[in-house]
């Protein structure tokens, strides 16, 4: 069966439906959270103070692992984006030198078609580009999107 849809623009989808869920999931524990506080007033009993104190280290624990999560796969893109690069360039540089080398006009011809092939960008990169960026933001967005959805969860039985 034929890929309906680029690694690229699944990976984008993919995204865009996570991050509905977490908004989602965060609009219920938001509601939940604020009509607690509002209830408690200035005397908040023993368990709101605990879930209040959840909810902090919540967000700084979601916050830490969404930053981990992102510079880890920021460090996998950069190696493979250099390698791409250093690839590109040293193609381009093969196609220069076999151009400046050529001994007559057909052949001058052919090495420049060669040579602007190489150093022309190339609409698989921009896609690989692309895909990576969305891995990233994909990867942020998993601790933050799961502890809004473990805790939509949690609160929805109260």
């Amino acid at each position: 069966m034929a890929r309906l849809l680029s690694r690229s623009t699944a990976a984008w989808l993919a995204l865009t439906t996570r991050t509905t869920e977490m908004l989602f999931a965060s609009g219920r524990v938001v509601g939940h959270r604020t009509g607690r506080m509002m209830l408690a007033g200035p005397l908040p009993s023993q368990a709101d103070r605990r879930e209040f104190h959840l909810m902090v280290r919540e967000k700084r624990e979601a916050t830490l692992g969404s930053s981990h999560a992102m510079m880890s796969q920021l460090m996998a893109t950069n190696a493979q984006l250099w390698r791409q690069m250093l690839t590109a360039q040293l193609g381009a540089a093969t196609a220069l030198a076999s151009f400046v080398a050529s001994r007559t006009t057909g052949q001058a011809l052919a090495r420049h078609a060669n040579l602007v092939r190489a150093v022309t960008p190339s609409p698989v990169a921009a896609r690989r580009l692309s895909h990576s960026t969305a891995r990233l933001a994909h990867s942020g967005l998993g601790p933050i999107r799961s502890r809004a959805i473990a805790n939509a969860k949690r609160l929805r039985k109260r």
